[in-house]
């Protein structure tokens, strides 16, 4: 964190929390770094990660003309199995497979760069697969019933995730 962000930049907060979120979920994270919005780079660095039995990436994923990832996934030979879903945040989350001779596939996701939308896409795609391929059940995850303390109207019929807090009642 010592470091100051220049003009136009951003600090890394997806990495650290995707990392994070890997182990809770049992995985082991291997860091690629950070890939620029360059094709020859991306494809070099999600390469490294085809050689990993899941591959995560973070951002470059939505529709903009630097959005350069479902592009380079096609190319590498990863077969996009969706993209886009009815979900706010997150709709323009990427999945794909990877065939890989001799082994099983290898899974993709690609979820957006927003934080939230690749909090909440982790939470509802990877977490529950790297779960089910650490040979347990998504049993283990939290689950519970809430009372909203205001409504949150919404606009057409996406579902919608909201951040929010628990507390234990007595």
């Amino acid at each position: 964190f010592g470091d100051v962000p220049g003009d136009g930049q951003i600090r890394d907060s997806n990495g650290p929390m995707l990392r994070q979120l890997v182990r809770d979920a049992g995985g082991i994270p291997v860091e690629l770094g950070i890939g620029r919005d360059n094709e020859p780079e991306l494809e070099q660095l999600i390469g490294r990660g085809l050689e990993c039995d899941v591959l995560i990436l973070s951002g470059g994923v939505s529709e903009g003309v630097l959005d350069l990832v479902p592009k380079v996934l096609r190319r590498l030979g990863v077969a996009e199995v969706f993209h886009k879903v009815n979900l706010k945040p997150g709709k323009p989350v990427w999945f794909g497979v990877f065939p890989s001779a001799g082994e099983a596939d290898k899974l993709v996701f690609g979820m957006p760069g927003n934080p939230v939308s690749g909090l909440v896409c982790f939470h509802l795609f990877a977490r529950p697969t790297l779960a089910r391929l650490a040979g347990g059940t998504t049993d283990n995850i939290r689950r519970g019933r809430a009372i909203l303390t205001k409504d949150f109207p919404t606009r057409g019929n996406r579902p919608v995730y909201h951040a929010g807090r628990t507390h234990e009642r007595d």
